[in-house]
């Protein structure tokens, strides 16, 4: 019995740093609140990506309006020619995606 606490402990330890990789949808919208699958900011979904990487395609449906500040995106986890990165703007903006 001590051993099965034994393993749970140190399977809970283990786990508390990673995070759920992303995959699917997301938004980056400034004039909604940050949560669940929005994000305020280019710099906020990058972080993510780079904290999180990814375990499948992943895009971001921009909003429109104006974002300032510059984002540098290194080499992000998971990102293949099948798990592609897509930030995209809408009919009206450009689509930008990182096949790493």
């Amino acid at each position: 019995m001590k051993k099965n606490y034994f393993l749970f402990i140190v399977t809970m330890l283990l786990g508390l740093g990673s995070f759920a990789q992303l995959t699917g949808t997301y938004t980056i919208n400034g004039a909604a609140t940050t949560g669940g699958t929005n994000y305020q900011t280019f710099q906020a979904a990058v972080s993510a990506l780079n904290t999180s990487g990814v375990s499948g395609p992943t895009t971001f449906n921009v909003a429109a309006g104006n974002y300032t500040g510059e984002v540098l995106i290194g080499a992000i986890t998971g990102a293949s020619a099948t798990n592609t990165i897509t930030f995209d703007g809408g009919s009206a903006g450009a689509t930008l995606t990182n096949n790493s």
